[in-house]
């Protein structure tokens, strides 16, 4: 009985792994949001049942695949989701601390994103790191084709100026844009397999604390700094781009956790003043898209992790 549960949730894991790829292949609107879950079947299985067994799940997705799609889809699928989920998996099985298994796990996630998109770069010559500039122009550009048709020529000159900052600011923003994604792709498929394993009726094995109660720590502080300097002193050179990228990614991912954790600070003060819940999730959800609401929210979380304002309001926990 135990062998044919084990091999039931082999079959379910395996099949999943494979449908949500397929599926998020074939319906690009659904690509990004299926990308965070990818992993997560791989995740259940190696917490499930260990690693061999999860490797084998992903060796079979990977080789149905090449049935239908070209190869570098398998070896992308094989190397930056399932293996990231199953070393995920085995890792939920030995940390127990929810901190250094995010850490732990986005370190592992990003590695394996960098070497799939080498694998990629080797099949296919086409670099997902430093993308061409100029390809990535030429897209844009025949986008807004129609657009462009009604500027007149000062305007359209501008607006290739646009694009073409716009695409450098992307390309240097790549590790930024690849942390972000494996951290929110770590914290989804955690959550949903622990969601899962426990409707299955064998016990939770992650969840995130409250969100009124997130704070990042204060050595977050150091890296805004150097990523303040790095700007400053790459403005001077035009030659200094490796600095100016550091400066950029630097100050990129600390004002976003500036940002998440003023809209701690703000839902928890929210909640202390008996603010009705679904109020307080639809104003932390709209305040990032709000230009001036965000720079407030950056503002509070820089004075919150120097001055811990959450404790003047009700008290947190550190």
């Amino acid at each position: 009985m135990r062998v044919d549960s084990a091999l039931k949730i082999w079959i379910l894991c395996t099949v999943s792994g494979y449908v949500l790829f397929i599926i998020g292949t074939i319906m690009p609107v659904l690509s990004i949001p299926l990308m965070l879950i990818y992993s997560c079947p791989a995740l259940l299985l190696s917490h499930e049942q260990g690693l061999l067994r999860a490797l084998s799940g992903g060796l079979i997705v990977s080789l149905a695949l090449t049935l239908f799609l070209p190869p570098f889809f398998a070896v992308t699928c094989f190397l930056a989701f399932w293996l990231s989920g199953a070393f995920l998996g085995v890792l939920s099985r030995r940390i127990e601390e929810r901190n250094d298994l995010l850490i732990v796990g986005v370190t592992v996630c990003v590695v394996l994103k960098i070497a799939a998109a080498f694998v990629t770069w080797r099949l296919t010559g086409f670099n997902l790191l430093a993308p061409d500039a100029a390809e990535m122009e030429r897209y844009i550009m025949a986008l807004g084709s129609s657009s462009l048709r009604s500027l007149s020529g000062g305007d359209a000159l501008k607006f290739k100026e646009m694009i073409v900052e716009m695409v450098n600011y992307a390309i240097m923003l790549t590790p930024y844009t690849m942390m972000l994604f494996s951290a929110a792709e770590i914290v989804a498929c955690l959550s949903l397999s622990s969601y899962i394993r426990a409707r299955m009726g064998k016990g939770a094995f992650f969840s995130l604390p409250p969100f009124g109660s997130w704070s990042f720590p204060r050595n977050i502080l150091i890296a805004f700094v150097v990523g303040f300097l790095c700007n400053i002193v790459s403005e001077g050179s035009s030659s200094a781009h490796l600095l100016k990228q550091v400066g950029a990614n630097l100050d990129a991912v600390t004002r976003s956790l500036f940002i998440i954790q003023g809209l701690s600070v703000i839902y928890h003060i929210l909640g202390a003043s008996e603010v009705p819940k679904f109020m307080r999730v639809a104003l932390v959800a709209l305040a990032p898209l709000i230009s001036p609401v965000g720079n407030i929210c950056v503002i509070v979380g820089i004075c919150d992790m120097g001055f811990d304002l959450r404790k003047k309001v009700g008290g947190k926990p550190r």
